[in-house]
């Protein structure tokens, strides 16, 4: 997910480290093949429903920068 702050639709909190105001765009990674499908995809938008518990299980990465190349 990219965006520039850390909550998205429902007042997930996708990326607990983003700051709207910093100039930055913040990218959440899915890292972790065990959930990289359907079911894992929706527990980790569970976990960001509950305070963004998801940044701290190593499961996900984030990248921020003033450039994202893909």
């Amino acid at each position: 997910m990219l965006g520039n702050g850390k909550f998205t639709g429902g007042g997930m909190i996708i990326n607990p480290y983003a700051c709207v105001n910093d100039g930055m765009v913040d990218l959440t990674w899915i890292s972790d093949p065990a959930v990289n499908n359907l079911g894992g995809v929706a527990s980790v938008l569970d976990k960001a429903k509950n305070g963004g518990i998801q940044a701290y299980d190593g499961q996900s990465k984030y990248i921020r920068g003033k450039q994202i190349v893909v």
